[in-house]
């Protein structure tokens, strides 16, 4: 199996056309027309604020601005070959410098560490050895996280243990290069899976999924690592977890046919359900914007396809959660679950855009060749 990362770069651009139905009107119904001698008496932050709009330009009576994205610029770096073994869990994370962090567990017992920047610079390092499958262990997962000053954290399961570990970067001391520096920190608690994140402290602070459904969390506090329940389960495999600048947490997960989200806000815990389903799939994802207010997804399966619903919170202090989805996203694949949905804006024009990945859809000839969708 390669491990192989995508690294985008999109161009933006408006064109207009003819009144045509689009496949993005999804995100928008708007219908408004406007002249192209007013458009300058708008403040526009983006020219993609006029999608959706019809307007007179030139020769063009009443054309639709159309949101339109293209992929120009692509960068895939193959960092493991099969040879060297099989990947089973892994885990990345942008930092503020634009600077992409990844994790990877293999099959036969060992945990890898992935750097790299814009100017296209890499680092790869050996993180750890642990049990693997030839020691009888079947249930792996890593989660890495990096805090504003650009250094990354990670915590992943060895057996029934927990370990986490700290890059410590070439020095006068560490002459042979960065190093990662590791430790048990739990054990005899069986996890099934694990995120990370990172306090407005710098203090890392988990959430482990045990195989009995229970979620669990586990944080530093600058002198010792704490643990406690958090969510009777059985909850869902999947699950997110973010903190925003006030240090708010915010915990995402499916449990009998909902999806909630708990809040955990000076030390008081809250919990929501902002979406319930007797089809309701464990496949969700969960981010904060710019503005610290959640846009999240929950998944469904209707008739063999998968149907995302796209929430975004309002802007007040709670950061609440409508009870009717924003958007829906209806994959054409059937057979197919999204594995990972990411929110981020790639096109840089101020909006969030989503990328979700079926792993095991069947296209172009090719059986479970998988595909990644994306929509701006």
């Amino acid at each position: 199996m390669l491990i192989v990362f995508l690294l985008t770069l999109q161009v933006f651009a408006i064109a207009l056309v003819h009144n045509e139905n689009d496949n993005v009107a999804i995100f928008g119904d708007n219908n408004s027309q406007y002249n192209s001698q007013s458009i300058s008496d708008f403040e526009l932050d983006f020219g993609v604020d006029l999608s959706g709009e019809q307007i007179d330009f030139e020769d063009i009576a009443q054309g639709l601005v159309r949101y339109e994205s293209d992929l120009d610029i692509y960068h895939i770096d193959v960092l493991q070959q099969s040879s060297s073994g099989t990947t089973v869990a892994s885990d990345i994370a942008m930092s503020k410098q634009q600077e992409i962090n990844a994790c990877w567990v293999n099959l036969e017992g060992s945990v890898h560490y992935y750097w790299t920047n814009t100017a296209e610079e890499t680092k790869l390092n050996h993180v750890d050895e642990i049990l693997g499958q030839d020691d009888g262990i079947t249930t792996f997962d890593c989660a890495i996280a990096v805090k504003d000053n650009g250094r990354a954290t990670m915590l992943y399961s060895n057996g029934s243990a927990l370990k986490a570990g700290q890059i410590a970067y070439a020095s006068s001391l560490y002459t042979n290069g960065d190093e990662w520096h590791t430790r048990t920190i739990l054990e005899e608690i069986n996890i099934t899976n694990l995120e990370l994140a990172v306090t407005p402290d710098y203090f890392e602070w988990g959430v482990f999924r045990n195989d009995q459904g229970d979620l669990h969390r586990v944080n530093y506090s600058g002198a010792f690592w704490e643990t406690g329940l958090l969510v009777q389960g059985p909850v869902g495999e999947d699950f997110e977890l973010e903190i925003n600048s006030a240090g708010d947490i915010y915990l995402l997960y499916t449990k009998s046919n909902q999806a909630i989200i708990t809040t955990i806000s000076n030390g008081l815990q809250t919990d929501q359900v902002i979406a319930e389903s007797t089809n309701l799939h464990s496949d969700l994802g969960m981010t904060l914007d710019d503005s610290d207010l959640l846009q999240l997804f929950t998944s469904r399966l209707e008739d063999n396809h998968t149907i995302l619903s796209i929430e975004r919170s309002l802007a007040n202090q709670n950061n609440q959660i409508g009870s009717s989805p924003k958007f829906s996203i209806i994959s054409n694949l059937t057979d197919t679950n999204s594995d990972h949905v990411i929110f981020a804006d790639f096109n840089a024009d101020g909006l969030d855009d989503v990328v979700y990945s079926a792993a095991e859809s069947s296209t172009q000839m090719l059986n479970k060749n998988g595909r990644v969708s994306v929509h701006y």
